[in-house]
């Protein structure tokens, strides 16, 4: 297989190590393969700036958000958690590893998941946090979208 891009090998281990060597090198020319000359740029400033998170890293940030939500709210107040889109989305992936955190698991009259839209709407007024959670947060317009839509 070649490859159009012209890229040291340098640059592709310190991208393969900045994805945390999930994606390999070869990954990175394949996937830089399909943009236009004129864009790679653009595509590279793209991958120098994107973070991956491990699932033990994403753990820890639930651990350490939620906890802080928790201390940051009244004691008879609650939070509300609900993944973003429907179940087996990527959304549905991020509240098993939230499930899995000491934080949440030692909470459980604090913290309930909503699962669906109907769930949501059906809580109780002392649920006066809710914390929308899914795999990819950019411009934080499909989180927009998607409260305006449901």
């Amino acid at each position: 297989m070649s490859f159009k891009v012209n890229i040291d090998s340098i640059t592709l281990d310190i991208l393969s190590a900045r994805l945390k060597n999930l994606v390999g090198p070869i990954d990175i020319l394949k996937w830089l393969n399909n943009f236009k000359e004129e864009e790679l740029h653009i595509a590279l400033d793209f991958i120098r700036n994107y973070t991956v998170f491990t699932s033990n890293e994403s753990e820890e940030i639930f651990h350490f958000g939620l906890n802080s939500i928790l201390r940051g709210i009244k004691k008879e107040e609650k939070i509300a958690v609900h993944p973003l889109g429907s179940f087996g989305k990527s959304g549905s992936m991020m509240t098993y590893l939230l499930r899995k955190t000491n934080t949440y698991i030692n909470n459980p009259d604090r913290i309930k998941l909503c699962a669906s839209v109907s769930e949501l709407e059906s809580i109780e007024p002392v649920y006066k946090t809710l914390v929308i959670i899914d795999d990819f947060i950019g411009s934080g317009k499909s989180v927009l979208d998607y409260w305006d839509e449901k």
